[in-house]
């Protein structure tokens, strides 16, 4: 099936998000549900989607985040909402092997432009089975994070 982007305002948005069922789903998903359509170009007439499947852990410069893992990022005002699966992210439809490349892709600035970001910084998650979110760049190793603010003590 071949994605493309579509501009909604933020009313379209919280429509879209307030049928969401679970962190798995995207808003490709909801979407097709709301529109009656089957699950997706493979499913056959009459199928109803079930919940997207959970598979693949994502692993990049140390660290690993398994399978089913709740990403967040809140830029400007807006929180974005994903979760890893088949070994990437997996946000709005759309499918990233980075935190920065996810976050490139999804703010904007005040202006509505694009900008370049940090995402290691920005994005928190919360792995399968714990209650608390945490900043990606804290699960980065010591040494790396020792590296890039020199100031910083390591932990």
């Amino acid at each position: 099936m071949q994605l493309r982007p579509i501009d909604i305002d933020i009313e379209v948005h919280r429509h879209i998000e307030q049928h969401r069922t679970s962190f798995g789903q995207t808003p490709n998903d909801i979407l097709r549900e709301l529109f009656g359509l089957c699950a997706g170009s493979t499913a056959s007439a009459g199928e109803r989607a079930g919940p997207t499947p959970v598979t693949g852990d994502w692993s990049w410069k140390g660290v690993t985040l398994p399978a089913g893992t709740e990403l967040r990022m809140t830029y400007n005002g807006r929180t974005h909402v994903g979760v890893v699966s088949g070994g990437a992210w997996q946000i709005a439809g759309a499918t990233y092997t980075s935190p920065s490349s996810a976050a490139d892709a999804l703010a904007r600035s005040r202006g509505g432009k694009r900008i370049s970001l940090n995402g290691w910084i920005l994005w928190e998650v919360r792995k399968p089975g714990a209650h608390t979110w945490v900043r990606l760049d804290e699960l980065r190793p010591a040494a790396s994070r020792a590296q890039r603010n020199p100031h910083r003590r390591a932990a």
